[in-house]
């Protein structure tokens, strides 16, 4: 190193040799500038050293340089690699493949890649990304290879893998967005469900897609905001589609990343079936209102314990009777309202459809407004769907008029 009148430094080679010159003995000199040659070296051994990806020459089976990336990915130091046979870092499984590949790599002299397993000191196996090359490393043939940690990746893949496997086994119909709603998945329930392909659905907007039915103006622009300020939203929703109207339980859910929405997920569990009994059993429950309101009859309800749980109907000349006696009866036991022979009826009837579920009827007197009144009492019991008795279901039809004509024929 020698360093110029302007104080820039200089790498140099000296040769010397002895000469005859002028019949004197001298010696003669021969510098070479090699600073700009130093100054590469030098810069390719900071650019290795300070590579993120680990860096290594192979020579005679042997590694005779590695980058500090490669000493950390390993765990090794460089005298204990440098005792080692490379073939010792590779996974037993992938041990003829790395070989073959990088033979095939040096007689082509290509840079191509190849994942393999690789086991680092403590144990541990991991996953790589290599290339390698054939070059002249200090006069004799070597392989210059590098290779990427990519463990994260590749563990992340099958995770992603065994998610696409879930997400199209799922019963469900499941679809996800980007943060401007534009589809970025569709699972095959969604292609069931709504008769659309995946190839129809993703990369459009949402609404070029499915049709939303609306219960008034804007109705879905307010679920559009609804959902931007809350990150989600659950409501039940009708679709309009090419295969017909069906309803869905929608559940939408913003996707954090970072805290911040990058996306939303939607899951949608088809409710057609359920609408459509519901439907059913309003038409039904609105005949059977219809029904009851034609009928002279008084219908009402006790609950499991004896209680007056609901009245149904009740004629006018009743209901006026126990509002002047000031009785309400929702809520009360019949053994607190009701005469001791109508309650001697009932504390003979009520157990046997509890035990059996089996309809009863019997015949009762009651005394309203000044005048004796005869009604038939059948009563049936009320099941859920598991079968357990949840109400007896009363209907009392006033059968006075009956029962006069039966004592006249009497007499």
């Amino acid at each position: 190193e020698s360093e110029t009148r302007d104080g820039k430094s200089k790498y140099l080679i000296v040769t010397r040799r002895n000469v005859i010159w002028e019949e004197e003995f001298c010696l003669h000199y021969l510098f070479f500038d090699i600073t700009d040659y130093r100054e590469s070296q030098e810069m390719h051994k900071i650019l290795a050293d300070n590579s993120p990806v680990g860096v290594f020459v192979l020579q005679d089976g042997r590694i005779c340089y590695a980058n500090s990336k490669f000493y950390m990915m390993t765990g090794y130091s460089a005298r204990e690699l440098n005792d080692m046979d490379i073939v010792q870092l590779v996974h037993p499984d992938d041990r003829d493949f790395v070989k073959h590949s990088i033979e095939q790599m040096v007689r082509d002299e290509s840079w191509p890649t190849y994942n393999f397993r690789f086991i680092n000191k403590n144990g541990t196996i991991r996953w790589a990304l290599g290339s390698a090359k054939g070059i002249h490393y200090n006069g004799k043939d070597a392989v210059v290879a590098n290779m990427t940690d990519i463990t994260e990746q590749i563990q992340a893949m099958e995770e992603l893998s065994y998610s696409d496997a879930a997400l199209n086994s799922i019963h469900e119909g499941i679809y996800s967005m980007d943060k401007d709603f534009v589809i970025t998945r569709w699972n095959p329930m969604c292609v069931q469900i709504f008769g659309i392909q995946e190839n129809d659905a993703v990369g459009k907007h949402i609404w070029d897609v499915l049709e939303l039915v609306e219960n008034y103006p804007q109705q879905n622009e307010e679920r559009i905001q609804k959902l931007l300020a809350q990150g989600f939203n659950r409501e039940e929703q009708q679709y309009r589609t090419k295969i017909g109207e069906y309803w869905m339980d929608v559940n939408a859910q913003a996707i954090m990343v970072n805290g911040e929405k990058s996306g939303w997920i939607t899951i949608l569990t088809d409710i057609t079936e359920r609408k459509r009994m519901e439907n059913k059993l309003r038409q039904s429950e609105e005949h059977i209102r219809l029904l009851i309101n034609s009928m002279e009859d008084i219908v009402f309800t006790f609950d499991t314990e004896g209680r007056f749980a609901s009245f149904y109907k009740v004629p006018d000349e009743v209901e006026e009777y126990f509002k002047n006696a000031n009785i309400e009866l929702v809520g009360k036991h019949y053994g607190d309202i009701l005469s001791g022979d109508v309650c001697a009826k009932l504390d003979i009837v009520f157990p046997v459809i509890l035990e059996t579920g089996e309809n009863q009827h019997f015949d009762y007197l009651m005394v309203i407004n000044g005048r004796q009144r005869w009604f038939d009492a059948r009563m049936s019991a009320i099941k859920d769907s598991s079968g357990q008795i949840v109400e007896i279901i009363t209907v009392s039809r006033d059968i006075t008029l009956r029962k006069q004509t039966e004592t006249s024929l009497a007499e």
